[in-house]
């Protein structure tokens, strides 16, 4: 797993989580930018670049990533992406009731409070619901958590740093309360909705063999227009609303 931590600007970081064997996580904010390098002798920790400065360096760093990558991983990495093979592991019942428990235990006892602020807001509206018999928090929900254990192959403390981090974007450009339920599409203004049909951000018609969807960014100078809050929100509701 590769965290990308693009510093866009206007003390706003988009820390994106690619995982090398094929699956990318959801975008979530943060203030440290380091990428880990792993010797058969020695751990390095290096600073990663400013990406929006330089863009060719990205190409660059996920280069010298891809080159610790053994034979064996790099094959399985491309056979993933294209489809050809799956890494998901097998699932049952009681494989997700455990990892659901495991989940809950890392967020509530190991993650630290100061990296899962909207988390806890979350929790708190969770028990004003619960007085006022209302129902559950989709936070809480199972069909809410096995998203990210899926996404991060039931790595449980990856799965619980992915979880929090979507928390903390969702109630930075949307509110708190996209904390209790799914944002919509008619959570957007009218002015944000004609950005939106402009199809800067685009779903193929169709599916790759894996069935996996397919979104295509349109670039340019009338993209970077647009504000950088609305670009993220706008990618956000086409990654968790229109691509399921």
């Amino acid at each position: 797993m590769t965290d990308l931590l693009l510093d866009v600007g206007n003390d706003i970081d988009i820390d994106i989580d690619i995982d090398m064997r094929g699956t990318a996580g959801a975008a979530g904010t943060g203030t440290g930018t380091e990428a880990t390098t792993t010797t058969t002798t020695t751990t390095t920790t290096t600073t990663a670049p400013p990406f929006y400065k330089n863009p060719k360096s990205v190409d660059n760093f996920l280069s010298n990533e891809l080159l610790q990558l053994s034979v064996k991983d790099r094959n399985n990495n491309q056979e993933e992406i294209h489809g050809v093979r799956c890494v998901a592991p097998e699932e049952s019942p009681e494989m997700r009731k455990e990892a659901l428990r495991k989940l809950a235990i890392e967020i509530d006892k190991v993650v630290p409070n100061h990296k899962k602020r909207a988390y806890l807001q979350s929790q708190q509206q969770q028990q004003q619901s619960q007085q006022q018999q209302q129902n559950q928090s989709y936070v809480n929900s199972d069909e809410f958590r096995l998203r990210f254990l899926r996404c991060e192959l039931f790595d449980i403390p990856k799965a619980a740093k992915l979880l929090t981090k979507y928390l903390d974007v969702a109630l930075e450009f949307f509110g708190s309360y996209a904390l209790h339920r799914p944002v919509h599409l008619d959570d957007f203004k009218k002015d944000e909705m004609r950005v939106f049909r402009k199809g800067f951000s685009q779903f193929l018609p169709f599916r790759d063999r894996s069935g996996r969807r397919i979104l295509v960014i349109f670039h340019g100078e009338e993209l970077e227009k647009v504000p950088l809050p609305l670009r993220v929100s706008i990618l956000y509701c086409c990654y968790v609303v229109v691509a399921p």
